[in-house]
């Protein structure tokens, strides 16, 4: 990527407050380059990583389980993020129909079209998020190649300690026994679950 080109993406994202204006910048671009597409887009995923972005600053919640974790600062730069793609990979046409209020049943023929144009209008809304997602993973791969970034697949499992399998058996057992599974009559079923569910207590083992 040359002096020129860094500065010309740089130039698209000046008004950038959170992240910085390169990336902003970027965000445009990706999102409406059309001629040499793919060797421009991967250029700038290049010129990204190797500045500090990852796979997880273009996803909303980070890599973390529940948005509730999400720093503020995360919060922040996301909503910019979103904002640079957003601006940028709408056609006129798409905004205008954005900007429209709600949907209501009341101007449909029936449940149904009403129901397909709110799909047809979310998947519009969802359109940055959802196509930053599939970005994300190119840095991913790139941290993957880096060694920055293991897979759960084929990192090493940490071994399992024996009291940590004796706990599961036993819930395996009790389950087995509280569930509708056939005993014989001779069976003291109740004897049996109050036993194990002893055993259990007794011994503190993992539920």
């Amino acid at each position: 990527m040359t002096t020129f080109t860094i500065e010309a993406i740089t130039k698209l994202g000046a008004t950038a407050k959170t992240i910085k204006p390169f990336e902003a910048g970027a965000l445009n671009k990706i999102a409406t380059v059309e001629t040499n597409a793919t060797k421009v887009i991967n250029a700038l995923i290049e010129a990204l990583w190797s500045d500090g972005i990852r796979g997880n600053d273009w996803r909303a919640k980070a890599g973390l389980d529940s948005i509730k974790e999400v720093s503020e600062a995360h919060t922040a730069a996301y909503s910019e993020r979103l904002e640079f793609y957003g601006k940028a990979c709408y056609t006129p046409a798409e905004k205008a129909s954005l900007a429209l209020p709600s949907l209501k049943l009341e101007n449909f023929p029936d449940e149904g079209a009403f129901l397909k144009a709110g799909k047809a209008r979310k998947k519009l809304q969802d359109r940055p998020s959802t196509q930053m997602k599939n970005f994300a993973k190119r840095f991913d791969t790139k941290s993957r190649q880096a060694g920055e970034l293991v897979d759960a697949a084929t990192a090493p499992s940490t071994p399992k300690l024996g009291i940590d399998v004796l706990g599961q058996k036993v819930v395996d057992i009790i389950n087995l026994l509280q569930g509708d599974k056939p005993f014989p009559d001779s069976f003291l079923h109740d004897e049996a679950i109050a036993q194990m569910l002893g055993f259990q207590k007794v011994h503190n083992l993992p539920k």
